[in-house]
């Protein structure tokens, strides 16, 4: 097997930030489910059970009795997810090719993660050393983000801060600074060594799955939460979809179409309520994180709930007009 990677390494398009592998939208662990797909999990994760949202008027925490997610490392540290898993494929007979592509009707797979020249969402932020305590807040108001959210996460002394922002991405510096500057007051954290990152979000609600002979994965084919931008999971299910499809020779594109329409539709859904939310400062999605039953509602929400079918029209009309490009088809031609 061959891979080509226009980078130099593995994950060498992340500033080494930290990144959630979401446990939520599935009953089954998301590590176990990369244990079935043979994958190996050693690399750094660390899992939360605790994460505290806030408006900066109102603070909740949620709780769960299961990992709310993994924080894992991404760029090319020794234990970072892309390293551990590119070691795994080497072992096991892959040559992977850096620093060079290759054209995309001579590809089976296209995993280039983001393309589209005008995403939908953008995420900026900084790296850094620190010796607080391992955290995740997220700050949800128009001050330090756009229709999205900004994250302070820390774990075992490595952190990051991030806003993320679904428009007006001109402002990412000021967002970010707004963001930096509120983490600071409401956790009194302290830092060094800071480095800067940004990544680009690329959602589609109508992913064809191939280009050409071509099968689409991750977020080359738009498969990301158009909710809060989550996208590994996704990205390796869909890649180890892709990969059987070729050993089995079965219909890739009909069998990602079962496994991820109801996501992306459910994501719609989400979408607006959570846009609709932010005219009350995030009053709604606050309280309902208070529920004691909230990690069973979010559960449902990542899946397509009768609640949300009905919506689906309204929700539907609503990005359309705000967000054109998510319902349109996924682009036919990938610059590799």
């Amino acid at each position: 097997m061959q891979v080509f990677d226009i980078n130099k390494t593995s994950g060498a398009r992340f500033g080494e930030d930290l990144q959630g592998l979401e446990n939520w939208s599935d009953k089954e662990d998301t590590l176990d489910l990369l244990q079935s797909f043979r994958l190996e999990t050693s690399f750094y994760f660390k899992p939360f059970f605790k994460s505290t949202f806030t408006n900066t008027s109102k603070s909740v925490d949620l709780i769960t009795k299961v990992p709310l997610f993994y924080l894992v490392k991404r760029g090319i540290s020794s234990n970072s997810l892309d390293q551990v898993l590119l070691n795994q494929a080497e072992k096991n007979g892959v040559n992977v090719h850096f620093d060079k592509t290759i054209p995309v009707n001579e590809a089976d797979i296209i995993a280039t993660g983001p393309f589209n020249k005008k995403p939908a969402a953008f995420g900026q932020g900084i790296t850094f050393k620190t010796n607080h305590k391992d955290i995740s807040v997220s700050i949800i108001n128009n001050s330090t983000s756009c229709l999205a959210y900004a994250y302070l996460l820390v774990a075992d002394g490595h952190g990051c801060i991030a806003t993320v922002l679904f428009d007006d991405f001109t402002n990412a510096k000021n967002y970010l600074k707004e963001s930096i500057k509120t983490f600071e007051k409401i956790t009194r954290i302290t830092y060094e060594n800071t480095r800067p990152f940004g990544s680009f979000g690329n959602f589609s609600l109508q992913p064809e799955y191939k280009d050409g002979d071509a099968l689409l994965v991750g977020e080359a084919a738009g498969l990301q939460d158009f909710l809060a931008g989550f996208g590994m999971k996704t990205a390796i299910k869909s890649g180890y979809l892709a990969a059987r499809s070729i050993i089995e020779n079965t219909d890739y594109q009909e069998i990602a179409k079962r496994e991820f329409s109801d996501y992306l539709k459910a994501g719609i859904v989400n979408r607006y309520l959570f846009e609709k939310d932010a005219k009350h400062h995030h009053k709604l999605f606050l309280s309902g994180i208070e529920r004691p039953d909230f990690p069973e509602i979010l559960q449902s929400l990542y899946n397509f709930n009768k609640y949300q079918r009905r919506l689906y029209p309204l929700a539907y009309r609503y990005i359309k007009k705000k967000y054109p490009k998510v319902l349109g088809k996924t682009a036919k031609t990938v610059h590799l």
